[in-house]
């Protein structure tokens, strides 16, 4: 009953890879959009936001996959869901230090490009268009949002980007395998911890979703390499 309900559903495929969503993005649409009063315009334009939302995690998943896929690294799928999306890749075990750094590194960088590229363009409408114009609103709102997610994903929680650079980073200076688990183990928790700290202040129920989430994985990191000790 479970496995039905969180199911991935194929809606596109894009240089040689798939691309699902899974069931908790439609989740969104709730939390998203103004139900109560409802104004068929106003849930229009909300929509239209969310689906640039969607189009700008999955370009942020290909920055990952075009990267990867230069040092021989192949991509079975792209899965978006409630808490973003995620690139299902081969073992990136596989790949040196200095490879998984940049492959870490080019999602954000990829959000940071479209941040500027949409900025731009909001630029450009508003002086054409008009500051309250739908259009000049919509990119606008879309820049800030892909500046954010640049920003959100370089906090160094793994096994968000930042996590990965961090331990990439790590890794690259020759630390002992372990201490680098134990570093990037300690410092997700203390993100995770200021990460719920600003869900709690801000009321963002999924800020607080994925501090929890990324706590208990970073534990469970911890204790695996004690248990290897």
């Amino acid at each position: 009953m479970i496995k039905k309900l969180f199911r991935n559903f194929k809606i596109g495929r894009a240089f040689g890879v798939d691309i699902f969503v899974n069931t908790t993005w439609f989740f969104l649409i709730i939390l998203i959009i103004d139900w109560y009063p409802f104004d068929l315009i106003k849930a229009l334009s909300q929509m239209a936001v969310l689906i640039g939302i969607f189009a700008s995690v999955v370009v942020h998943e290909y920055g990952h996959i075009l990267q990867a896929r230069k040092y021989g690294m192949k991509t079975d799928k792209v899965v978006l869901h409630i808490l973003g999306g995620a690139a299902v890749m081969e073992d990136l075990l596989k790949l040196k230090p200095r490879e998984h750094f940049w492959v870490a590194v080019m999602g954000p960088l990829t959000s940071l490009g479209l941040a500027i590229i949409m900025g731009l363009i909001t630029w450009g409408s508003f002086q054409f268009l008009s500051g309250d114009h739908w259009f000049t609103f919509g990119m606008g709102i879309l820049s800030a949002l892909n500046m954010l997610m640049f920003l959100f994903n370089l906090l160094p929680i793994y096994p968000m980007d930042g996590g990965r650079i961090l331990r990439a980073s790590l890794e690259m200076r020759g630390k002992d395998p372990q201490k680098v688990i134990y570093i990037s183990g300690r410092t997700s928790q203390f993100f995770c911890g200021f990460l719920f700290g600003a869900g709690v202040a801000l009321q963002g129920i999924l800020m607080i979703l994925i501090a929890i989430l990324f706590f208990v994985y970073a534990t469970i990191e911890l204790r695996r390499k004690e248990a290897f000790l």
